[in-house]
């Protein structure tokens, strides 16, 4: 007798769990047999056909799903990128806007402070007898153009005045009247009844 057939034989050793498992299952399915619904032995091929298109089907609605799920995590991926674009976008519009007005600031700045300085060497000019822009030219050593857009402001401002289309003068000093030459102005009568009566 072989070896395998000694073990077919039931034999006075014990079983292993996993056969008194196995064991038990069995008397179990042999008193309360499985309905032909989820015995598969017992299904038909048209019963299999159906379990594989209904498989298919739950297998294409999770397709179907994953697929929506990771068109929507691109939108938002592209939405986050495209937010973090215009936010960058943003940053260096207002920086190189922030650069512009500083840029601005700093000329204007630089432009008073020439036109002051200008502004003092023409006065002075003016204030020794030039009247005319070439003269204040040579006497200040300054470019033309520089000289006439600092007259111009100065006539603005009333610093200096301009009699006629090519000549500059310095205002005169305005004469402050005594209070002897002002005249006091006479106050009117009061109407009242004795007056009105007359």
């Amino acid at each position: 007798m072989s070896a395998k057939a000694r073990k077919r034989l039931s034999g006075t050793e014990p079983l292993s769990p996993e056969a008194e498992r196995v064991k038990e299952a069995n008397e179990f399915l042999s008193k309360h047999p499985l309905p032909r619904l989820l015995n598969r032995k017992r299904w038909t091929k048209k019963q299999w056909t159906r379990h594989k298109e209904s498989w298919a089907e739950l297998d294409q609605e999770k397709r179907e799903k994953q697929r929506q799920h990771a068109v929507e995590v691109s939108k938002q991926r592209t939405r986050v990128k495209r937010i973090r674009h215009h936010k960058v976008l943003r940053e260096l519009r207002k920086s190189e806007r922030q650069e512009r007005l500083d840029q601005r600031q700093g000329r204007k700045i630089r432009s008073s402070i020439t036109q002051e300085e200008h502004g003092d060497l023409i006065v002075a000019a003016l204030k020794r007898g030039d009247t005319t822009v070439g003269q204040v030219c040579k006497r200040t050593g300054l470019e033309t153009r520089a000289v006439r857009r600092c007259l111009r402001k100065l006539v603005k401002n009333g610093d200096v005045e301009k009699p006629s289309g090519r000549r500059y003068h310095l205002p005169k000093p305005k004469q402050r009247k005594h209070l002897t030459d002002v005249q006091p102005t006479k106050r009117r009568k009061r109407l009242t009844k004795k007056s009105k009566a007359r």
